[in-house]
């Protein structure tokens, strides 16, 4: 059909009417339609705006049936803006694009075509799935109570996400990865995605609203909806404004949150689906109501030990090869556990080391012991263990990084010097 080729314009009418709504992304949508139904137009008449209207027209799903309430929410949010009043060549734009919307919805409902574009899964398919969450780490551990309270408040309704936050390192990402999974079996859609920058995270949303569209069914099939824009922007804008007004369940899940100032008017929102967000923040943005918080920490003296031993479990027979290695004490795999602090990524990165290298396990620990021995010379160069980016040294140069944006200048580093000098010391 000709509209797949030149755009849909019910989806063109909808990616800017959704641009607009961005300026205001704290405000919900009951507030903006209050708002909206308060404003007296130049006629002298206010025109009552719905709030779950607002959502189907921003995400392409119906188109207003009159002008007034497209010129009511315009000037609705330039008002609470600051904005200039729409002027008589924004009023015309708008009237165009409201126009074009209506006339090709006419047009499909004269032919007998689908009225409605394309943006709700095929659930006879299964669910839609984009993004790729990490891998399940080598010698997994289940982490049981984690899991029991995060699928609780994934399955409360009162509950609109999960905040699974603490340091680098300590397993958030596959505490996320496995709910992620468990979700598949009642979720339509799920979206796994990198959240470290704004440009990432733009990417997953647009290649989400894409994929939803591709796989997206009408009466007559499949029907992929037409393309509103190549810009990542406009495609973001249309799945987020989707989430807000589905009534098809979905999962996102935001990894690895750094920066609050990224994720400004991106968050998720939609009474049908869930958000959970891996982060080492506690940042009162991020405590919102509705939101449960899970602090993650290192690993029980128990799991650290099980831990190790499965991960440097391999065939002790020297017919192996080089990487066969011996069986190692339990007291020595406690010992290895307490000197790491328990703390997940130090563990795996070790065992790494000590696979790569063949080295036993007491030599390893004397070179703890060491105080010559650098941090550097303990650990991987890069991080090979279970897809983690940085190495143990890198997670502490952040979290050294961001010690120092919180402290007067020089002093968390002062701080941490002088605990290196006494850390050695006996009491």
């Amino acid at each position: 059909m000709a509209e797949h080729r030149t755009g849909d314009p019910r989806l063109v009418f909808a990616a800017e009417l959704t641009r607009l709504r961005r300026r205001l992304p704290d405000v919900s949508d009951e507030t903006l339609a209050r708002r909206a139904s308060a404003v007296v137009l130049p006629s002298g008449r206010r025109f009552a705006v719905n709030a779950r209207r607002l959502g189907e027209w921003t995400s392409g799903q119906s188109v207003p049936r009159q002008f007034e309430a497209v010129m009511a929410l315009v000037r609705a949010i330039e008002e609470a803006t600051g904005g200039a009043t729409a002027d008589r060549t924004t009023v015309a734009r708008w009237q165009g694009l409201w126009r074009a919307a209506r006339e090709f919805r006419s047009s499909l409902s004269a032919t007998g075509l689908p009225e409605q574009t394309a943006v709700q899964p095929d659930r006879r398919r299964g669910p839609i799935i984009i993004g790729r969450p990490p891998s399940d780490a080598a010698a997994l551990r289940r982490r049981d109570e984690f899991a029991e309270r995060i699928d609780e408040y994934l399955a409360d309704d009162s509950v609109r996400g999960v905040l699974l936050t603490g340091a680098g390192g300590v397993g958030k990402s596959q505490l996320a990865a496995a709910a992620f999974h468990r979700a598949k079996r009642r979720t339509d859609l799920l979206l796994w995605a990198p959240a470290d920058n704004r440009a990432s995270l733009l990417d997953g949303y647009a290649r989400a609203w894409r994929a939803l569209s591709r796989a997206s069914v009408t009466r007559d099939g499949a029907h992929p909806a037409a393309d509103p824009g190549s810009d990542d922007e406009t495609q973001s804008d249309l799945f987020l404004a989707w989430l807000r007004s589905t009534g098809t369940s979905w999962l996102v899940v935001l990894d690895d949150v750094d920066d609050i100032a990224e994720v400004a008017g991106l968050w998720p929102v939609g009474e049908a689906g869930r958000t959970v967000v891996t982060t080492r923040r506690r940042d009162a943005t991020l405590l919102r109501p509705g939101v449960r918080v899970i602090p993650v920490g290192v690993f029980t003296a128990e799991e650290a030990t099980e831990y190790l031993t499965d991960r440097l479990s391999l065939d002790p027979d020297p017919a192996a090869g080089p990487h066969g290695l011996p069986e190692h004490r339990p007291e020595d795999l406690a010992t290895l556990a307490a000197v790491l602090g328990r703390f997940p990524l130090a563990l795996s990165q070790a065992a790494a080391f000590l696979i790569d290298s063949g080295m036993d396990l007491p030599s390893y620990l004397g070179l703890l012991t060491d105080e010559r021995e650098s941090l550097a010379g303990l650990f991987p160069s890069s991080s090979p263990a279970d897809e983690h980016g940085g190495t143990v040294t890198s997670t502490l140069q952040l979290a050294l990084r961001r010690a120092e944006s919180l402290a007067p200048p020089g002093t968390a580093r002062a701080m941490l010097e002088l605990i290196s000098v006494r850390a050695g010391r006996p009491r």
